[in-house]
């Protein structure tokens, strides 16, 4: 700890944050050709079905939590926003 005062004291620009948790799946799928995959197949699926307004739900992924918080890091003060990519290990129980 003492260390870790000295080290942020000599570098005033840095602090200790808690980066927002993201998981590695959704951080590799969220790129420009998913995006436009995801829309087209939106598009091709309300042109088929004919839904109206009235008919189209909007899911929340509250609660439904698939990644750990992340520890705390070091980083820049000028950046608002930290993000950690974050890995679930999931075991199967015998």
């Amino acid at each position: 700890m003492d260390w870790l005062k000295g080290f942020l004291r000599r570098h005033q620009n840095l602090s200790v944050r808690t980066p927002e948790a993201t998981s590695i799946s959704r951080a590799v799928s969220f790129n420009q050709l998913q995006i436009a995959t995801f829309y087209n197949v939106l598009k091709e699926v309300l042109d088929n079905t004919h839904a109206d307004a009235l008919k189209i739900w909007n899911m929340v992924e509250t609660g439904l939590n698939n990644v750990h918080k992340p520890v705390n890091i070091t980083a820049t003060k000028d950046v608002q926003t930290v993000e950690k990519i974050t890995v679930v290990n999931v075991m199967a129980s015998e």
